[in-house]
């Protein structure tokens, strides 16, 4: 499951994926991402919302 993820992850765009994996896998919060990133949290918001639905068709597809 890990390692489908991790493949899914590395399929969508970067400014999404580094959102994402921050996110989650850091377990970073809104506002630490964009401190790192250096963009306004609520790019942060949409990036990560972004992300979640090209994880999702992306997976959806690997079954």
């Amino acid at each position: 499951m890990i390692k489908m993820v991790h493949n899914c992850l590395e399929q969508i765009p970067i400014i999404y994926s580094e959102s994402l994996a921050l996110f989650f896998l850091d377990e970073k919060s809104y506002e630490e991402i964009s401190d790192i990133l250096r963009i306004p949290m609520g790019t942060v918001a949409v990036r990560i919302n972004r992300a979640k639905i090209y994880m999702k068709k992306i997976c959806e597809t690997k079954k």
